[in-house]
């Protein structure tokens, strides 16, 4: 087996293994294919004992190299893919990045292998190989000798280049890649690749690192200031507060001296800080701190977070939702809790549970305003899907917060039925395509209220009356099976419909 992996028809070209990977790569049907064929290679890039031999007292080389996976089925992706974000005279990738033997010589050129034409390897895929090889764990060498250190900085270009396309996830166009995927296996890369310059830094970096951000300074000013947080360390200015000052980068007096916070502009800006790191968040939530707040900080929150979540992944989502908390723990934001959903108080301090409700009332006022028709995309599937999957997940990780705390039944009883009322009038915002995901969050809190006690849920619906919330909200959905079962699960908390 070795031996075939490792015949070649000519000496200059290809190994008959890596020809065969990429062919098996380009023609993958399905997430289970793809999967296996990642556990293949990541098993060939490995060093083995000979078969039959376990006392065998050395480890045998790779069958696979590294080198010749990079070159055929990473170097020619990332640049052609590239081109296919920024179109072909964007950038000059093409001269910046890979020379010679990458896309001019040889017998790769560009998708051509072994001069005839082929059909180029998904470009998730072509990330996914290269962090393979990028984790020192797997490939059992150091990066600096899987990556000719030339090569370093224009492969972070290209990282950059595809984070700044993703910036808006969805366009109202067909997407061929998931940008999502790309975006954040994009930002894992540069992590890495950054790693390792810290780790076997030369002197020739710095102007490696000089180039990389002068090509960047076309890109969205918040890819400049990702970069510019991994590699602070390199960069002449030292102070981190004004190293990541978004004023640095927009035309706004966004500084500590002038700062609107009723201006969305101003607000859209602080949030597209936020989600590139939860240490830049910090940073910029200093900011915001030293300044009185008024409500017109909320009214542009909302309508910058209905313009930025959509566009958000999963952990993006995260940081702005802690950044968000922050804001509320801070008392610089104050989320009116809705009276529909109370009809009377309990006895309990709302203190310790002030930043979950109001995060849960804040998201509930963002859908609102997407649900509602002037909302441009209230009717594209695909945004939906990816809106309502992030929030399901936010909540979940609320819920847990919940779960945690250290108060009473009767105070987590009372929160977890707010967020059940919270949860059931988002449903009534979204398509009916897409309330599957939330269907099954509604579920799950259910089930969190049967575990309290009988005397608990008594002692909350006689003070608070949520029990009639319930009803109406569960009356109000269309009738099916979703209905039914909700129905079932108030039954089992004696609550009778």
């Amino acid at each position: 087996m070795p031996s075939l992996c490792l015949y070649k028809e000519h000496r200059k070209t290809l190994t008959f293994l890596c020809i065969t990977l990429y062919d098996t790569a380009v023609s993958l049907s399905s997430n289970k294919h793809q999967n296996n064929f990642m556990n293949l290679t990541k098993t060939l890039l490995q060093s083995f004992k000979p078969p039959r031999q376990p006392n065998y007292p050395f480890l045998k080389p790779a069958v696979l190299s590294r080198q010749e996976l990079l070159e055929v089925c990473i170097y020619p992706n990332l640049y052609h893919h590239d081109n296919d974000f920024h179109g072909e005279n964007n950038h000059s990738l093409q001269g910046d990045c890979f020379h010679g033997d990458y896309l001019n010589g040889g017998h790769i050129h560009g998708s051509h292998l072994h001069g005839t034409m082929r059909p180029r390897i998904n470009l998730l895929l072509s990330l996914q190989l290269l962090k393979i090889i990028l984790d020192t764990s797997i490939s059992g060498t150091t990066i600096a000798k899987s990556i000719e250190r030339d090569h370093i900085f224009p492969i972070m270009l290209c990282l950059a280049s595809f984070i700044n396309e993703s910036i808006v996830l969805w366009d109202g166009t067909v997407e061929c890649v998931n940008r999502e995927d790309v975006k954040e296996l994009s930002k894992t890369l540069l992590q890495i690749l950054c790693k390792t310059l810290n780790e076997k830094w030369m002197e020739s970096d710095n102007e490696g690192i000089q180039w990389l951000m002068f090509k960047v300074r076309s890109f969205h000013w918040s890819v400049e200031l990702y970069l510019r947080f991994l590699l602070a360390d390199y960069l002449s200015n030292k102070d981190a507060a004004a190293q990541f000052s978004v004023s640095h980068f927009l035309n706004t007096k966004w500084n500590t001296t002038y700062l609107k916070l009723d201006c969305l502009e101003n607000v859209l800006a602080f949030l597209q800080c936020c989600q590139i790191s939860p240490i830049i968040a910090e940073i910029q939530l200093q900011s915001i701190l030293h300044h009185d707040t008024n409500d017109g900080l909320l009214v542009a929150l909302v309508r910058a977070l209905v313009q930025l979540l959509p566009q958000c992944t999963q952990p993006e989502w995260s940081n702005i939702t802690k950044i968000l908390g922050k804001l509320l723990e801070r008392k610089k934001i104050h989320v009116p809790l809705s009276a529909k959903f109370i009809c009377a108080l309990p006895l309990i301090d709302f203190k310790e549970y002030a930043v979950q409700l109001g995060i849960s009332s804040l998201f509930l006022m963002i859908f609102e305003l997407l649900g509602s028709k002037s909302c441009p995309w209230s009717h594209a599937t695909g945004i939906w899907k990816h809106t309502v999957k992030c929030y399901v997940n936010v909540m979940k990780e609320l819920l847990g917060n919940i779960q945690d705390c250290s108060s009473t039944d009767q105070a987590k009883g009372f929160l977890i039925g707010q967020l059940f009322c919270h949860n059931l009038e988002v449903m009534g915002y979204i398509p009916e395509s897409v309330k599957g995901q939330l269907f099954v969050l509604t579920l799950e809190i259910m089930s969190m209220l049967e575990e309290l006690t009988e005397k608990t849920l008594k002692e909350i619906f006689f003070a608070t009356k949520q029990d009639r919330i319930f009803q109406k909200l569960v009356l109000r959905m269309t009738d099916g099976d979703d209905k039914s079962t909700l129905r079932q699960k108030l039954k089992t908390i004696n609550i009778i419909l």
